[in-house]
């Protein structure tokens, strides 16, 4: 099966190509309009794989503030999303939890208990994965009844965050398991095509500070010039009372 991104790269190239075609082919007879269609179309699709290159970069700096592979925390997102949350605030309440279960692992008696209320142990804490802990709290909360005891426990865990998470894990373990798969079956995420995104927007960010550099660097070129002009114009307005003059004139020609 042909990959999205070998379709997305080869409809670019199909509407750069075409246009070279159509500028170079004098017996067209209306060339302005598909040469404009062509950009159209390339800047379309140039401008939807940014959006894609700029979220799988984002979704790898989450992947390494959580700890969680990328495919399995977009699809996290993903069931976030179908539960009314969103992503950034999954992460953050995913950070909290990440402190915690160290904390557990690490012998505090406090988080080990908080865990042992939710009915995860030390043991099942050092061995499960981030995302199957997740799956086990999903269920857990959402068997409770909607009271303070669970926004409670829910803080205990998440943190200040709690209330972007507790959308999701009401919708129960089983839901965020299958909303996972989905994602990591039909979403094109991997773990390649977030490093290239994040390689890539790395490189426009330098190609971005030099372009401020040249920029600053023209100012600093102009800005005697500038300066002398501005000066003059002062000085002009200054010397005529301000254009009074020029304004009166124009005035009586009208």
């Amino acid at each position: 099966m042909t990959s999205p991104t070998t379709l997305l790269v080869g409809t670019l190239g199909g509407a750069a190509d075409g246009t070279m075609e159509v500028v170079a082919d004098t017996s067209t007879g209306d060339r302005s309009t598909q040469i404009m269609n062509n950009f159209q179309e390339l800047f379309t699709q140039a401008n939807l794989a940014k959006t894609a290159i700029d979220a799988a970069d984002h979704l790898n700096d989450l992947s390494k503030a959580t700890g969680i592979a990328v495919e399995t925390l977009g699809g996290i997102g993903f069931a976030a999303q179908q539960a009314g949350a969103d992503l950034d605030g999954v992460g953050k309440a995913f950070g909290k939890l990440n402190l915690n279960i160290a904390d557990a692992l690490a012998g505090n008696s406090e988080a080990i208990e908080t865990f042992r209320k939710l009915e995860l142990s030390v043991a099942e804490l050092r061995n499960l994965k981030g995302e199957e802990v997740l799956v086990r709290l999903a269920n857990t909360f959402a068997s409770f009844e909607d009271d303070a005891n669970k926004a409670a426990g829910a803080n205990a865990i998440f943190g200040k965050s709690y209330q972007s998470i507790l959308p999701l894990l009401d919708e129960g373990g089983e839901s965020l398991r299958k909303n996972i798969g989905y994602f990591e079956r039909y979403s094109g995420v991997t773990g390649d095509l977030v490093q290239k995104s994040d390689q890539f927007n790395d490189a426009l960010t330098k190609l971005q500070l030099l372009n401020r550099a040249f920029a600053n660097q023209l100012a600093a070129a102009l800005l005697p010039s500038l300066q002398r002009l501005v000066e003059y114009l002062v000085e002009g307005k200054e010397k005529s009372g301000g254009f009074r003059e020029a304004a009166a004139g124009i005035a009586e020609v009208e």
